[in-house]
């Protein structure tokens, strides 16, 4: 017997039916190896995700950029570059200036790949040829460093991947430092926010515009707290308004690093029992809603620390007012510090809150300034008192307490150095012993 098997061999040698078998798994097993021995880059044309390119131009350099979807990186590249968490970022520098510039890797992402990197990460088995062909492709298709006067490179940069809105910064330097900053958008991730229709909200005789006194006036009027779906319990306080285009506040929340947030989905809520259970981090989990307007909030934006359980979180809603032809956004910004077991909701879990929402509300302003995006700040009333001896609570049961303020944000589509930011003298904040005395301690 021991004869018999030994003769087992993929020549075929051996009893017939045993022979066979073996030729087949052989033949089998070659052309897996032949299968993945074959690499092919994709055709894909450039048409497909230059169509949300953006540009600038500063003096006689053009920048213009894209990032790829995972689907489009597949097409381009042949191998799954998402599985590994990287994106490909299309990258055109056209120079028609008389000097050389070098372009700075690190600027676009600090924790930017090699494309030898790239390549390794997804090397075949048994395949020498093809995995030499697949880093001579990545190494080919990146972006050259060096930009000669009166000339234009393109190529790509690998990032770490944002499925969403994704800031991308170009600094170029030369005899001068050249810098560009795009907010590009990738169609992975199914964000709350992409159904909005700012002008189907209300209609013509709905909106208002109006001046600084009536601004004031009607923001102090906006509700106090959002609700729950049939307005029987008071949600979180509505602390904030952010007043400016959308399309600038949508790029200042990204540029300062908040995430959008995904729509519920059985993928969505997948996702976020994996962060609870297992602690890995979701920077796009769901928010659950609440209700401003009779309807549930426009778009949410989020910031993780390491798990879902532990983040600041915002909600936002257009209001039907108008200031300067500026759109005016009431919103509602906490931290969750952490997760509670509750009957009131379908996963018998919900976050805690930290009770001090007006630290929140003071951390926005901070955020928005950092990425000199805020151009005047004031606060206004609106809100309540609410004190630690009788804080109120949210719809989740959660105590808060709050000096009763509103922050007004006035969001800048062109930068705003700090020293520049105009404090509209509306109404004081208390200081320290003021707000102690207020709250109690």
């Amino acid at each position: 017997m021991a004869d018999e098997m030994r003769r087992v061999s993929c020549a075929g040698r051996g009893p017939a039916a045993g022979g066979s078998s073996v030729r087949r798994l052989c033949l089998l097993f070659a052309l897996a190896l032949s299968a993945c021995a074959r690499y092919q880059p994709g055709a894909l044309d450039p048409k497909v995700y230059l169509a949300r390119a953006q540009s600038e131009t500063e003096e006689g350099v053009t920048v213009t950029s894209a990032a790829l979807s995972a689907a489009e990186s597949a097409a381009v590249f042949g191998v799954e570059l998402a599985d590994d968490d990287i994106q490909p970022v299309w990258i055109k520098i056209e120079n028609r200036e008389n000097a050389a510039f070098w372009y700075m890797y690190r600027y676009t992402d600090p924790l930017y790949f090699s494309p030898a990197e790239v390549a390794f990460a997804n090397r075949l088995w048994f395949a020498d040829e093809a995995n030499r062909r697949m880093a001579q492709e990545f190494d080919r298709r990146t972006l050259e460093e060096y930009v000669p006067p009166q000339s234009t490179v393109a190529g790509f940069v690998y990032t770490r991947r944002d499925p969403g809105m994704k800031v991308v910064g170009v600094t170029l330097l030369g005899d001068d430092v050249k810098a560009f900053e795009f907010v590009l958008f990738s169609p992975d991730l199914a964000a709350d926010h992409r159904h909005l229709d700012p002008a189907s909200l209300y209609g013509p005789d709905e909106v208002r515009e109006v001046d600084e006194a009536g601004l004031r006036e009607a923001i102090e009027r906006l509700p106090r707290c959002a609700t729950n779906a049939d307005g029987s319990r008071q949600g979180d306080p509505l602390n904030f308004v952010l007043i400016g285009d959308s399309e600038a506040i949508l790029a200042a929340l990204v540029r300062a690093g908040w995430d959008e947030t995904e729509v519920l989905s059985a993928g969505s809520a997948i996702s976020t029992a994996d962060s609870f259970l297992f602690g890995s981090r979701y920077r796009y989990a769901p928010v659950s809603p609440l209700y401003v307007f009779g309807r549930p909030q426009d778009a949410a934006f989020q910031k993780t620390r390491g798990d879902v359980n532990r983040r600041n979180h915002l909600r936002l809603w257009l209001t039907p007012l108008r200031y300067a032809g500026e759109e005016v956004w009431i919103g509602q910004i906490s931290r969750d510090i952490g997760v509670r077991f509750t009957a009131g909701t379908w996963n018998l879990t919900t976050h805690a809150i930290d009770p001090d929402v007006d630290a929140e509300r003071w951390y926005l302003a901070q955020d928005l300034a950092s990425v000199s995006a805020l151009s005047k700040y004031g606060v206004v009333g609106g809100v309540g008192v609410s004190t630690r001896a009788k804080p109120r609570l949210n719809a989740g049961g959660d105590p808060y307490f709050t000096d009763g303020l509103r922050a007004v944000l006035f969001v800048a589509s062109e930068p705003v150095p700090i020293t520049a930011i105009e404090w509209l003298h509306w109404r004081e904040e208390p200081m320290p012993a003021e707000r102690a005395i207020l709250l109690g301690k």
